[in-house]
């Protein structure tokens, strides 16, 4: 079967699905809202699914998609482990960049953890620093590359 008629018939059944699930809850909205307690189970029913049908988005959209997307193009593979290892290797920069020290922070702040916390938040920030150079210096690279061009 081909790779975008799979992807076209996955899209239309969760379509359908998002369809049904929206009209069974606006049915359900309006037969429950008598009550608060009925409200209230209304309400956390409604943040459940939307957490399940966000995983689901997200797990075809970043798992499931790509890994057909790779199994027709074997070359997308080399790309996509070369993508992995570069996000691998800059945070493991970040990570040995950052330190867990709560010297910084008001020691007011109670907190379990916090030198943990501290350190994987120094290491996200960090890490994002490297990319945005990255990015920045890809730009720049671009640009005196095309500028050179003419």
């Amino acid at each position: 079967m081909d790779r975008n008629l799979i992807i076209k018939r996955i899209s239309q059944v969760f379509g359908f699905l998002a369809i049904i699930l929206t009209v069974v809850l606006a049915i359900l909205f309006y037969l429950n809202i008598s009550n608060e307690t009925a409200l209230d189970n209304y309400i956390d029913l409604l943040f459940t699914l939307t957490i399940v049908v966000a995983a689901l988005a997200l797990l075809f959209a970043f798992i499931i998609g790509p890994i057909i997307s790779m199994a027709s193009n074997p070359k997308a593979i080399t790309k996509a482990l070369i993508s992995i290892a570069v996000l691998v290797v800059i945070f493991l920069i970040a990570y040995g960049l950052a330190s867990p020290d709560t010297s910084k922070i008001m020691l007011q702040i109670k907190v379990d953890n916090l030198a943990q916390k501290v350190l994987y938040t120094e290491t996200g920030l960090y890490a994002l620093y490297i990319m945005a150079g990255l990015a920045i210096l890809g730009v720049i690279t671009d640009s005196v590359k095309n500028i050179l061009k003419f």
